[in-house]
């Protein structure tokens, strides 16, 4: 506490990072502008509530912190008033309410980066479209987790019932049962629908045109959301555990976010050795490709790698069962610098 002049300080992990060390902090370091107090459990209210004093932050990240940390003591420390400095917040894991997010969205609008991830109760489509209408200058944007997130969230589906209605009609395609609308009624013209904006009055996520990093894991997302991603910055995605997507999706996603190098789709069992293809050849800049627990996937898409994916310097197998050609995998570990399989 005696450097007066520090700018930067991270606690990370500390087990005896306490609320008068936070109060010491506030007191004596003004100059401060990044603090990092990740999984530091033994906070509290009562020492969050001293990071307003803290006038210059501009990164802070209190993930992970104990329960003993509410709502409304993140409300009187971060968000209460209009704070145009602050432009990275990581409130990853910790049990927030709803309206935390929407004084977040009017008082922090500067924001760069948020991370939600694993709050999710407080994550819901009504909070992602307020994320998505005001704060506008956001490079990464973390929701895994979140799982009360859907495509009218993402992509202002704002229509009566409508998902209650896309559901009864999957499940009557599925069961066999058809009337005559339904037949009518295909995937293609709900997209056409939407494209024209006829389910369309809320804000589309694409309204965040600056997206470097997107984290959606678990999400109930289908391909509706995949076509509405348009990014052409976007370097990071992960939407890992969702099953909702189709080849459709997929195609629509290389071709508007061309950019991405890292892609994350563990536990997706919509994920086949086409869709493999279909990344490899249309993300020219991909590096890292995470497919742990893609049970669809075979040995046909160690061929798709070994000839067209050499550019590629993570790859990871875990889980893919499937996947098991021993001598081509040893082929491309050769190729590749980092490749995980474990059968």
């Amino acid at each position: 506490v005696n450097q007066k002049s520090l700018t930067s300080l991270n606690c990370s992990y500390c087990s005896r990072m306490t609320d008068q060390s936070l109060l010491a902090i506030s007191i004596n370091l003004n100059n401060l502008q990044r603090l990092y107090i990740r999984r530091c459990r033994a906070l509290t209210d009562a020492g969050i509530n001293e990071l307003d004093k803290l006038t210059k932050l501009e990164v802070i990240d209190i993930s992970e912190c104990s329960t003993f940390i509410t709502s409304k003591g993140i409300e009187d420390a971060l968000c209460s008033k209009f704070n145009p400095c602050l432009k990275e917040l990581y409130l990853g894991g910790l049990e927030i309410k709803e309206n935390i997010i929407y004084l977040i969205t009017r008082n922090l609008p500067n924001l760069t980066v948020l991370d939600l991830s694993a709050c999710g109760n407080a994550v819901t489509n009504n909070a992602v479209q307020s994320i998505c209408g005001k704060l506008r200058w956001l490079r990464e944007l973390k929701l895994s987790l979140c799982y009360r997130i859907t495509d009218a969230g993402i992509t202002g589906i704002y229509h009566t019932h409508i998902e209650d209605d896309v559901e009864q009609l999957r499940a009557s395609r599925n069961s066999g049962v058809h009337n005559n609308l339904e037949k009518e009624i295909t995937q293609e013209d709900f997209e056409e629908h939407f494209k024209f904006g006829y389910f369309n009055t809320g804000i589309s996520i694409a309204r965040l045109r600056g997206l470097t990093v997107l984290k959606l894991q678990g999400c109930k997302l289908t391909d509706i959301s995949l076509q509405i991603f348009k990014f052409i910055e976007l370097k990071k995605l992960s939407i890992s555990h969702c099953s909702g997507f189709t080849m459709l999706g997929f195609e629509s996603l290389v071709k508007n976010c061309p950019a991405i190098e890292s892609i994350d789709l563990e536990a997706s069992k919509v994920v086949t050795d086409s869709v493999v293809l279909c990344l490899i050849l249309n993300l020219p800049r991909l590096r890292v490709l995470k497919l742990e627990k893609c049970t669809s996937l075979t040995n046909v898409c160690l061929d798709f790698l070994l000839n067209f994916g050499t550019l590629l310097r993570y790859i990871s197998f875990i889980g893919c069962m499937e996947v098991n050609d021993l001598n081509k995998i040893n082929e491309l570990g050769y190729k590749v610098r980092h490749l995980m399989h474990v059968m």
